[in-house]
């Protein structure tokens, strides 16, 4: 545990988290940017990416949660806790 959580803190936050996240760091990084309400070109833009290359780990989010778009995998993930950091 961190120092600078308190233990109850700690114990909610770990709570959230519904284990371990099956998201790449790539993945993580495209959902926490699509959680905003980025578009893929939006995102290519921030990471310095081809749009290609933004919407492969996108669609492989979506696969991995059974969204039916960037930003419902992006609120799956965060309601899982996957996206804290």
């Amino acid at each position: 545990q961190p120092r600078h959580c308190r233990q109850a803190q700690c114990r909610a936050a770990e709570s959230l988290v519904a284990g371990p996240s099956p998201f790449s760091a790539r993945e993580t990084d495209v959902l926490v940017a699509r959680r905003t309400g980025a578009t893929a070109q939006e995102i290519a833009a921030q990471f310095h990416l081809s749009d290609g290359t933004v919407r492969n780990p996108l669609s492989s989010a979506i696969g991995k949660t059974n969204a039916r778009n960037g930003q419902e995998a992006a609120r799956i993930a965060a309601e899982n806790g996957w996206l804290l950091g």
